[in-house]
C-alpha cells in the first residue's frame, strides 16, 4: 500500500511539473507577442440560466454579453449558451484586444419580441390591430415576421430624412412624410404594417394579420467595434434584424477574424468597415439586406468562401481600400450587383478622417479589388449591373458571371483572367464596351 501511494505521488508530481513548465512557456510566449495574459480564462454566458451578478465560470454563467465583455481581458475566451439562443442585446466592442467569441451559433438580435396576446394591441379592422411603441432615431422600420425581416420596400436609401423634415418643417410635414412611404390601411396584406408618427416621440404600428411570432427591430446595430480594437476572433455567431447594419466596424479595428458568421435582414449593411479597418471572413453568409457588403476609404478584407446576395440595393460596395473576394457566390436581385468606386473623406466625413489618423495608413493610398474564382449571377432571371469607376484596379481572376451588364469608365484599370459571361469568355473589350 505504501509503495502504490508514493508510485501515485510520483506521478501526480510529474504532471505537476509538467503543467508548470508548459504553464510558464505559456506565459512567456504570451509576455514576448504582447497578446494575452498568464491568467487567460474562459467566460461563460447564458441568457437562459446565467446572472449578471455570477463569476462567468462554466458553473456561474452570467445573463449578458455586455457583463461578460466588462469582465475580459487580453487572452480571455467569451462563450455564448445556449447553443442557437438568441441574444437581444447590442454588443459593442471598445478598445478591446485579443478576445475570441465561440458563439455556439447563437444569434445577436436588434430585434424584440411584440406581444402576442390581442389585449395588449387595440383592434382598429378586421384583423387589424395597433400598438403604441417609441420612435427610434432615424424611423427605420423593420416588422420581423415568423423569423423574416418585412421592411415594406422601405431602405436607407429610399426613405426621407425625417429628423431634418421634423426640425425644418415641423411634425405634421414629418409624419406625412412617413406615411408616403407605407400602403394606405385598407390596403395592406396579411404580415404588412404601417408606422405612424406621433408628437411625444412615439407612434402607432399598424399591423395587418395575426399577431404571433412578431417582433420589431429596437438597436441600430448588432456587433459594432470602436476605438482601438484588434485581434478579435468571432465564430459561430449571427446577426440579425439591425437598424443599421448587422457587423458594423469603426474606430481602428484590425486583425478582426470571423469564422462562420452572417448577417440577415438589417436595413443597411450586413457587414461594414469604415475608415481604416480590416477584417477577414471565412464560411460567412449576407443575405437579405439592404447591402450585403459595404466598404469605405482605406479598409481592408477578405472574403473566404462566402454567400452574398439578395440584397434590396447593392450586393458588394467597394469605395476604396484593398479587398480580395475569393470562392464566394453573390446573387443579385438589386439593380447593383458589384460596384466599384473610390472616393476620399470630404470634410464632412469627419469620423472616417480620424479612423484613418489613428491607424496611420497613407490616406492617397489607391484601390486595390481582387475578385477570384467566383461566381455572380442574377437571382431573379433580370440583368444586374457591375460598375466600375475611374481610378480602381480591379482584377477578376477565374469567375463566372451569368446574366450580369459591365458599366466600366475607361479610366478604370481591369484585368480579366480566365473568367466567362454567359457561358462565354469574358473579354475586357466587353467590359470596356468596346
Amino acid at each position: 500500500m505504501r509503495a502504490l501511494e508514493m508510485s501515485v505521488m510520483g506521478t501526480m508530481l510529474q504532471r505537476s511539473s509538467r503543467q508548470y513548465v508548459m504553464a510558464g512557456w505559456l506565459g512567456l510566449a504570451c509576455l514576448l507577442m504582447g497578446t494575452c495574459n498568464a491568467y487567460a480564462k474562459d467566460i461563460y454566458v447564458n441568457n437562459q440560466a446565467g446572472n449578471d451578478q455570477n463569476s462567468g465560470v462554466v458553473q456561474s454563467p452570467v445573463y449578458s454579453i455586455r457583463k461578460a465583455l466588462s469582465l475580459a481581458s487580453a487572452g480571455d475566451a467569451i462563450h455564448l449558451l445556449p447553443e442557437r439562443a438568441v441574444y437581444r442585446e447590442m454588443v459593442t466592442l471598445r478598445n478591446i484586444s485579443v478576445i475570441t467569441f465561440e458563439g455556439n451559433n447563437c444569434t445577436v438580435s436588434a430585434a424584440d419580441k411584440l406581444p402576442s396576446d390581442p389585449g395588449q394591441w387595440e383592434k382598429v379592422g378586421e384583423g387589424l390591430h395597433r400598438i403604441k411603441l417609441k420612435r427610434n432615431m432615424s424611423d427605420r422600420c423593420i416588422l420581423v415576421v415568423n423569423g423574416r425581416a418585412e421592411m415594406m420596400g422601405r431602405t436607407k436609401y429610399m426613405i426621407n430624412r425625417i429628423s431634418t423634415i421634423e426640425r425644418q418643417k415641423g411634425f405634421a410635414e414629418a409624419k406625412k412624410a412617413v406615411l408616403a412611404d407605407f400602403p394606405k390601411l385598407q390596403d395592406l396584406k396579411a404580415g404588412q404594417f404601417v408606422w405612424e408618427l406621433l408628437e411625444d416621440r412615439m407612434g402607432w404600428l399598424y399591423v395587418k394579420g395575426p399577431l404571433d411570432n412578431l417582433e420589431w427591430s429596437v438597436r441600430t446595430q448588432c456587433i459594432y467595434t470602436d476605438g482601438k480594437v484588434g485581434d478579435i476572433t468571432i465564430r459561430n455567431l449571427h446577426a440579425r434584424f439591425a437598424l443599421n447594419d448587422g457587423f458594423n466596424v469603426h474606430g481602428y479595428t484590425y486583425n478582426f477574424k470571423m469564422f462562420n458568421v452572417s448577417a440577415q435582414g438589417c436595413f443597411d449593411n450586413g457587414i461594414s468597415p469604415h475608415g481604416a479597418c480590416s477584417f477577414s471572413v471565412e464560411d460567412g453568409e449576407f443575405l437579405h439586406n439592404e447591402m450585403a457588403v459595404g466598404n469605405d476609404f482605406l479598409t481592408e478584407t477578405r472574403m473566404l468562401r462566402c454567400n452574398i446576395g439578395y440584397s434590396t440595393q447593392e450586393e458588394v460596395m467597394f469605395i476604396g481600400g484593398k479587398h480580395l473576394i475569393e470562392d464566394s457566390r453573390i446573387r443579385a436581385t438589386g439593380p447593383v450587383a458589384i460596384r466599384l468606386t473610390y472616393n476620399k473623406p470630404g470634410p464632412g466625413r469627419w469620423m472616417a478622417q480620424k479612423e484613418i489618423q489613428m491607424s496611420g495608413k497613407d490616406p492617397n493610398a489607391r484601390p486595390e479589388y481582387v475578385f477570384k474564382n467566383c461566381t455572380v449571377e442574377s437571382a431573379d432571371g433580370q440583368k444586374h449591373s457591375i460598375v466600375i469607376a475611374k481610378s480602381v484596379n480591379v482584377a477578376f481572376e477565374k469567375c463566372t458571371f451569368k446574366d450580369m451588364e459591365f458599366q466600366a469608365d475607361s479610366a478604370a484599370s481591369v484585368k480579366v483572367v480566365d473568367c466567362t459571361l454567359d457561358a462565354k469568355p469574358l473579354t475586357l473589350e466587353q467590359i470596356e464596351g468596346k
